[in-house]
Formats: structure tokens, sequence, C-alpha cells
């Protein structure tokens, strides 16, 4: 950040639109899969005072929180996880469904008490993967004012007649945006 004059880390909306009305690029802390964590929930707290506001359980795989998408898509949050995600939002850190199994998103969803993120994900209906989120994850996700995030990855964004490039990122684009609206893609 010291060698980055031109991006602001923020904490808040409000210093998001502050950072933005400066003509700042801004960001947000976030931790993708609380693997090393362990079962030491009492590290939130302190992603929490580094300034962390988005965190997912898991990456792909499995651990002692949640598990991921790839693994088998019946198998959700551990109670440690549900613990987890109650804490995260007592701390003002959004839950970030990427890379969670479909158990593991819906059982977030069900402990959610506000929004809740895909920070990259994209469209299944368009790219089969099961790192992609359904139409109606995507509707849920939307309803609760959260937001999702497009993902430039090849293999996320090829599926049956879409290519992997900047047309296939398209198609994804205008899928979620008829799914979701414009203001949560």
């Amino acid at each position: 950040l010291a060698e980055c004059p031109w991006l602001a880390l923020v904490r808040t909306a409000a210093e998001a639109r502050k950072a933005q009305a400066e003509g700042k690029l801004f960001a947000f802390l976030s931790v993708e899969g609380m693997e090393p964590m362990g079962d030491r929930l009492e590290r939130l707290e302190q992603y929490a005072q580094w300034g962390v506001r988005m965190g997912m359980l898991t990456w792909n795989e499995e651990n002692l929180l949640a598990c991921g998408a790839g693994g088998n898509p019946d198998r959700g949050l551990t109670e440690l996880g549900r613990e987890a995600v109650r804490r995260m939002q007592r701390l003002n850190i959004l839950p970030d469904v990427s890379h969670t199994s479909d158990r593991s998103f819906w059982d977030i969803m069900d402990l959610a008490e506000g929004p809740v993120i895909a920070s990259h994900s994209n469209s299944r209906a368009v790219a089969g993967s099961n790192r992609n989120l359904t139409d109606c994850q995507m509707r849920e996700i939307a309803s609760r004012g959260g937001t999702v995030g497009l993902n430039g990855c090849s293999l996320l964004t090829a599926g049956p007649g879409v290519s992997p490039d900047q047309n296939g990122l398209t198609a994804h684009l205008d899928h979620m945006t008829e799914i979701m609206g414009e203001d949560h893609v």
C-alpha cells in the first residue's frame, strides 16, 4: 500500500465511497480459505483487527470448517464452521461463498443475517463448473443485497458453445445480470 498511493485500503462502504470520490482505486482485505486458522476461531478477531472484511471458509478443499467446491457437493459446514460464520458476522466480515460446495453455500445462507458475496464466481448455467453458481444461488445472494463478482479464469468461463475468452466472460455477465440485476454483478 505504501508503494501504491492510488490504492486505498478500506474497511467500510463509506470509506470506499470516499476513496472513489478522491479518484482512488480501493480494496477490501479478504481471506481466501481459512484452512490456516484450524480450530482457533479467535483468529477471526485478529483478521478483523487487521481490516479483513470478507472471508471464505474454504478454498476448493474440505477443511475443519466446511467443504469446498472440490469436495462432495452434499457436505457442508461443520459445527466449527457454523460458529465461524456467526463470529464473522459479529465482526463485520462478510461470508464469501466462492469456492464452497453447494451444501456449504446453503448452510451459510441459513446462518446469514445480512449480505453474502461470491467475490469471484460465474454462472453454472453458462459453464457447468461446480465452482460457478446456479441461478437459484445467484437469486438468493441478490435477495440478501449481496454481490457476485465475475471470474476471468478460462476454466470457469468456457462451456458448451462458450469460449474461454472475453466473449465467454461477456456471456456470463449477460446471464448473471439477467438473473440478478446489474446492481448485484
